[in-house]
Formats: structure tokens, C-alpha cells, sequence
């Protein structure tokens, strides 16, 4: 079993690694993918070739980025809407 965490590379980036799982999936791992369907949290985690993928949480910023997007993008959507 690999363990996720921080890596730092040579530039010294930092960057996410994963964990991978060899094998029958372990109790402890169960109740977290069960937890997380109840919460709702595994929305975005997907199965490929059998093997489970849980999608990371989106990054706070990201909701920030989206709104200043459609603030944005707003004046350009009523004046298409005008058209109509």
C-alpha cells in the first residue's frame, strides 16, 4: 500500500500523491467510502476499469472563480437575452 500526502520535487513544488490500494479493501476504508455517500461527499468519484477513483474536494477558490465569472459574464448574457 502507498500512502497519500506531499511531495516535493526537485524545483520544490509540492504536489498531491495518491494512495493505491493492492487488494481486498480494508474495514476502516469501507466506513470512509460509506460515510462519504451519506454526506453525499462522493458526487464526483467515479469507477474506472473497476477501480474506484474518490474525487479530491474542489478548492475553495473555485466557487469564488465561478461567481467572478458570471459576474462577468452577465452583461453579455442580458444583452442576448434582449435579442430575444
Amino acid at each position: 500500500m502507498r500512502t497519500s500526502g506531499l511531495l516535493s520535487d526537485s524545483t520544490g513544488i509540492i504536489q498531491r500523491v495518491k494512495t493505491v490500494l493492492v487488494g481486498e479493501r480494508p474495514l476502516e476504508l469501507e466506513a470512509y467510502l460509506e460515510r462519504r455517500h451519506a454526506l453525499g461527499q462522493d458526487r464526483f468519484d467515479e469507477i474506472w476499469e473497476g477501480t474506484y477513483h474518490v474525487a479530491p474536494m474542489a478548492h475553495p477558490w473555485r466557487g469564488y472563480v465561478d461567481s467572478q465569472i458570471g459576474e462577468l459574464l452577465a452583461p453579455v448574457v442580458d444583452i442576448g437575452r434582449a435579442d430575444l
